[in-house]
């Protein structure tokens, strides 16, 4: 497997099974960058999610 990812120049590679695609092979860092990547989409929509509720006052005191 390393060789043909290396022989991809390090993108992803398409496995096929009869001219149709049955999965993908992914180096390990592209992977990682993905997962990076995803976390910061879910975060952003959570924050557009949460920014139209109106702020609560709360004293340091409080917690």
């Amino acid at each position: 497997m390393q060789r043909i990812l290396a022989g991809a120049g390090s993108r992803p590679v398409a496995v096929l099974n009869h001219n149709r695609v049955m999965g993908y092979l992914v180096p390990a860092e592209f992977y990682e960058q993905l997962m990076e990547r995803l976390d910061d989409l879910e975060l952003l929509e959570v924050g557009n999610a949460l920014s139209g509720e109106e702020p609560i006052p709360v004293r340091l005191e409080e917690l």
